[in-house]
């Protein structure tokens, strides 16, 4: 398929609440939207990262 194709496919779809759909690398990905819990590990990690180092 070319990209032209998967660009329009990807515009026209018709994605359910709570889905996300992104164009990545060519292919079409469709995930959950997050949420508050599954932010919550990110958040602790970066909170609990110790100097030098950065999350």
């Amino acid at each position: 398929m070319d990209n032209t194709a998967l660009i329009k496919m990807w515009h026209e779809l018709d994605v359910p609440d709570g889905l996300h759909v992104e164009l990545l690398d060519g292919e079409l990905v469709m995930q959950a939207n997050p949420g508050h819990f599954h932010d919550l590990p990110g958040r602790t990690f970066v909170r609990h990262t110790p100097e030098p180092f950065e999350a």
